[in-house]
């Protein structure tokens, strides 16, 4: 009718015509699914209007409703992206982690032998220099009364220690004060 509408014929024509096409876009290793249904029961389905033709949009919902994997190519590369994934997840299970594990006690004690050989006057040089870094760049904070604590940790220490002093007692005044009410009104 113009080319504006597929009647059953065209409609059969058009249907191997999109999935040609498209297993073309997808590639000679993906093949669609075929259209199961008869080109009568798609025209029942999709012909909103009732007219016996497939327009432009009732074609459209169709072809999106059967030839929805049109992203194949997407999900190909999806899967090979998942399968990378799961090989270097393997390659590093199987191969890498026993390695890593054979290897760490090794690396351990050679780091052990290097910190040997430096000398204590040395290695007190080193950690004194670090620690002007770190006190340079206030790291540790404000310790004015010198024992090497942060103040603001000493004032969080001790405002945890207060609220836990503080649980403590109300967990036991509320059991006293119902043993007392109940004394007091005479079921003791």
């Amino acid at each position: 009718e113009g080319g504006q509408k597929l009647d059953a014929a065209e409609l059969n024509v058009a249907i191997k015509a999109t999935r040609a096409k498209l297993e073309a876009i997808a590639g000679e290793d993906l093949k669609l699914p075929e259209v199961r249904e008869s080109v009568e029961d798609i025209l029942e389905k999709f012909d909103e209007n009732n007219d016996g033709f497939l327009d432009k949009r009732e074609f459209q919902a169709f072809a999106r409703t059967y030839f929805s994997r049109v992203e194949w190519p997407m999900w190909k590369t999806a899967a090979k992206g998942a399968a990378k994934g799961v090989g270097i997840h393997v390659f590093m299970q199987c191969v890498v982690a026993p390695i890593v594990a054979l290897c760490s006690p090794l690396i351990i004690a050679f780091a052990h032998n290097e910190m040997k050989k430096i000398t204590g006057e040395h290695l007190d040089t080193m950690k004194n220099e670090v620690a002007k870094k770190f006190h340079s760049i206030n790291v540790f904070g404000k310790d004015e009364d010198g024992d090497g604590i942060n103040d603001d940790v000493e004032r969080i220490e001790r405002k945890q220690k207060w609220q836990r002093r503080m649980k403590k007692a109300r967990d036991a005044a509320a059991p006293a004060a119902v043993a007392s009410a109940a004394a007091c009104a005479g079921l003791m």
